[in-house]
């Protein structure tokens, strides 16, 4: 499936200063597997995650690999992307309070959404 131009992958794990697992993306991070985010249909993912203020988020679709990356588009909600032949998108910083945060990634209008649970 593309939208936009921009293929949907299977799969998509948070990770970042953010996380708990950080930037580590090895398969012997056990927090990276709990930073997965379910696929809720052809074009959106979600998951609940634990999230620190002030640090930096993006996400990746497979253990191990920096590409395809997604993060921070042209402002905040816009959802950037490197396929791999691209810069890398910048960083999503979380806003000021720590805790437990909705994650939404959409990729049929390229956004993502933090709700602070």
């Amino acid at each position: 499936v593309t939208t936009t131009d921009t293929p949907v992958r299977d799969s998509l794990y948070a990770i970042g200063s953010a996380t708990d697992g950080c930037w580590d993306n090895a398969v012997t991070n056990s927090n990276l597997r709990r930073q997965f985010l379910r696929r809720i249909n052809s074009v959106q993912f979600e998951g609940n995650l634990n999230l620190k203020a002030g640090e930096m988020l993006k996400f990746i679709t497979s253990v191990s690999r920096w590409q395809p990356q997604f993060g921070i588009g042209s402002s905040a909600g816009n959802l950037g992307f490197n396929y791999g032949s691209t810069g890398d998108p910048g960083v999503i910083i979380i806003p000021s309070q720590s805790g437990m945060y909705k994650v939404e990634v959409n990729f049929l209008d390229m956004t993502y959404k933090l709700t602070k649970l």
